[in-house]
């Protein structure tokens, strides 16, 4: 990696001869170094469970698995027949990866043994597009949720079909369908808690759900955003949930006895969020590990980082930069008081960037 040295900006205002005191970033930037192996824009880059490998996907639905020291090299790459919609790691290990596609398959893909483990196809529950795949932090199973074809404006996408399925780790067995609402129309996005116990999903017509898996079934919804959710995630306490959708919003909303409750609207830079039109389907959105800042894409910034207070105020404390297309998807991992930030942007790069806390 190439390691930089980063200026302060300091900037100075004057009103009515006071001067206002300037802003330093909580980070310091280390290094940034870049890979450049896919040739068409990102849609998922995450982080192993161990945060030694990356997994990254692009629109041809190539697949590339790729260490970071010393610099980004390349493991294993996988090559789809089906163009690939969403990948996650399986549980805590770095061994195999889940690889969802648009025309219903699902396939566990062993990256020690750079081979396919299971595939199976999810045709015949009649929604063949897999849009969403996530783990439980035990690996024991994952939900995966598909959709009907795909439709061909927004509004028809608003009122998209899809099913929610929760599936066994062990041998690729579908458990059981978790319980929608008749007129629930598809997931977009999905993330469990700490213990898998807990599910929070974003549905395509803009609401919020919040399952219960033990008990299999839903606990609550609420409107959340007018029109698709893109991006959820739980809290730091869990106490609470985030979530980004096409209408421009980054909201977060209280998970406890007043579930949908809006704790705050932060106010983010214009095209955070995505649109339901451009958006790829990776993460939109990725937190430090206290939870106190936030690491979101940009069109012409790269990574912005914002500190989010608990009276509803985001205010930006770093650019990251360093992207010429803008950024489609990112990830964060923190050790220590180093973290490591990826940025993935539509002509095929990620950037990774090591800050410091200061």
């Amino acid at each position: 990696m190439y390691y930089l040295c980063i200026q302060i900006i300091i900037k100075t205002m004057f009103s009515a001869s006071e001067e206002v005191e300037p802003r330093v970033s909580p980070f310091l930037l280390l290094s940034q170094d870049e890979y450049r192996e896919h040739q068409s824009g990102i849609v998922n880059c995450r982080f192993s469970p161990t945060a030694a490998l990356v997994a990254s996907s692009d629109l041809d639905g190539i697949v590339k698995v790729w260490s970071l020291s010393p610099t980004p090299s390349t493991v294993v790459v996988v090559m789809t027949k089906s163009p690939l919609q969403c990948l996650e790691w399986a549980g805590k290990s770095d061994k195999y990866l889940l690889l969802g596609s648009r025309r219903g398959t699902v396939r566990m893909f062993d990256t020690t043994e750079k081979k396919n483990i299971y595939e199976v196809s999810i045709q015949g529950q009649g929604f063949p597009r897999v849009l969403s795949i996530s783990s439980t932090p035990t690996g024991g199973s994952f939900v995966c949720s598909c959709a009907a074809a795909k439709p061909n404006a927004d509004s028809q996408q608003q009122q998209c079909k899809g099913k929610l399925l929760l599936w066994s780790m062990k041998n690729m067995k579908l458990e059981r369908q978790l319980p929608l609402d008749a007129d629930s129309t598809c997931i977009n996005c999905t993330a469990f808690n700490h213990n898998g116990n807990l599910l929070v999903t974003g549905n395509a017509n803009g609401t919020v759900r919040l399952f219960d898996i033990q008990q299999n079934e839903s606990i609550s919804s609420w409107q959340a955003h007018d029109g698709p959710v893109h991006s959820v995630q739980f809290s730091q306490d869990e106490n609470s949930c985030y979530s980004m959708g096409s209408d421009g919003k980054f909201v977060q909303w209280s998970l406890m006895k007043s579930s949908g409750r809006r704790l705050a609207d932060f106010p983010i830079h214009a095209g955070a969020t995505g649109s339901s039109s451009n958006t790829l389907g990776g993460k939109l959105f990725a937190f430090d590990s206290e939870g106190k800042y936030v690491l979101t894409c940009s069109p012409t910034m790269g990574g912005v980082i914002y500190k989010l207070s608990p009276d509803g105020t985001a205010h930006n404390v770093s650019e990251l930069g360093g992207h010429t297309a803008a950024v489609s998807t990112v990830d964060w991992n923190v050790a220590m008081n180093c973290g490591t930030c990826l940025t993935g942007s539509l002509d095929g790069r990620i950037r990774v960037s090591v800050l410091l806390a200061q």
